[in-house]
């Protein structure tokens, strides 16, 4: 139907994380915090579109007003073995950037998030030789 709000595709998670204690009581502000997933970079726009389109209308239907803040985003990886490889060689050529000690903390804080080993960011450029299993599977998923 033209006009019409398509479903978010792969699932959304809302919080209420301000000013929502109970249906009966009105605060002056709520905030709502809303992270649509989905895994096909061709939806992320769309839930987008569809979510903005959501509190406007929920705006409109209470008469308020509406902010946004996009607090993070994530999109899917694309691996490209070409581009992959010629980054190899340019980082080879000027080194790895020097990172701060905030930039290990936040590096850190993601990965221990994530569940992934709490290594940081990376100091030395490692050999191909030095290029784990793991390493090896994850970009199997990709060109």
């Amino acid at each position: 139907m033209p006009g019409s709000v398509q479903p978010v595709r792969g699932g959304i998670r809302c919080d209420a994380t301000h000013g929502h204690a109970s249906p009966q009581i009105r605060s002056a502000t709520v905030r709502i915090r809303l992270t649509p997933r989905t895994i096909q970079q061709s939806h992320i726009q769309e839930n987008y579109d569809t979510l903005n389109t959501i509190a406007e209308a929920a705006a409109m239907m209470t008469d308020t007003t509406v902010s946004r803040e996009v607090v993070g985003t994530a999109y899917p990886r694309h691996f490209n073995k070409p581009m992959a490889e010629a980054a190899y060689e340019n980082i080879k050529k000027v080194g790895l950037p020097e990172w701060s000690e905030d930039d290990q903390a936040f590096a850190k804080a993601i990965q221990a998030t994530v569940g992934s080993d709490e290594e940081g960011l990376a100091t030395e450029l490692r050999t191909s030789a030095a290029i784990t299993e793991s390493d090896r599977l994850f970009r199997a998923c990709g060109s």
